[in-house]
């Protein structure tokens, strides 16, 4: 795993202004807990990701084949199955099913739509940790009396992320981006997507919660296709990006460091 550091050249903020200093201080100190959400998101994105796609076992096959009859003898007894009633094969088979499924769960394997679902999370949480990032930034950005260089930070920041806001607000909305409307529920003017995973060239394909290799992305509420790279490389450039605004600033006292 590849850990991040921040240099603080003080302690504390060195301005006229008390409270200018001290809130601008708390903002500029909130930014350290998204950023390491980030790279543990990555981190974890990046561990699903080198996994080996599942495939056919035959030894595997071999065993779940041998444990299903060896259920299916016990139940029938139980169940008192009728061997020539369809609806009592079809129960005794379901039961079968649901006890084998079981047993694997409560040995810790987890099921299937589960573990699909893993790497969609770790995306997910880099996605909305990036996202805290921007609003911090933003916020900082904002107030009166800061340096250029911590808005050319921010713009820099945005940059990097260039459809971040449009995918992070799909993955809130779920529910009405899923039903093909935009942000004022008005059906959505699907635009072209051409990548590895769809080719609509005319339009009319909604997209949802994608990955296509690192790239996390959604429709937009414009119609547009977005993606958010999900990678060390952005990282650095996060990182960067802050350590800029720490160091436009004027400060006194002891360094500091992240993480600690």
């Amino acid at each position: 795993m590849f850990i991040v550091e921040l240099t603080y050249p003080g302690t504390w903020l060195d301005y006229e202004d008390d409270e200018w200093s001290w809130e601008m201080r708390k903002l500029v100190q909130m930014l350290e807990n998204p950023l390491t959400e980030a790279c543990l998101a990555l981190a974890l994105f990046e561990q699903q990701r080198a996994k080996p796609r599942d495939k056919p076992d035959r030894e595997q096959w071999e065993e779940d084949s041998n444990r299903r009859r060896e259920i299916e003898k016990e139940l029938e007894a139980e169940l008192n199955v009728d061997p020539f009633d369809p609806e009592d094969r079809q129960e005794l088979y379901s039961s079968v099913e649901r006890e084998l499924r079981l047993e694997k769960w409560e040995s810790g394997e987890l099921p299937k739509q589960y573990s699909h679902r893993l790497i969609f999370m770790h995306a997910k949480s880099f996605l909305f940790a990036v996202d805290r990032i921007e609003k911090i930034l933003g916020a900082i950005a904002e107030k009166d009396g800061v340096p250029d260089e911590v808005v050319e930070a921010k713009d820099a920041f945005e940059d990097i992320f260039p459809d971040l806001r449009g995918v992070r607000n799909t993955v809130a909305h779920i529910e009405d981006r899923g039903r093909g409307l935009d942000h004022r529920k008005e059906d959505l003017d699907l635009k072209p997507v051409q990548n590895r995973l769809v080719n609509a060239p005319g339009g009319g394909a909604l997209i949802l919660e994608s990955l296509n290799g690192n790239e996390f992305g959604s429709t937009m509420s414009d119609g547009h296709y977005g993606e958010v790279e999900i990678s060390l490389e952005n990282i650095v450039k996060v990182c960067e990006c802050i350590q800029n605004v720490i160091d436009a600033l004027e400060w006194s006292g002891p360094q500091m460091h992240y993480p600690r």
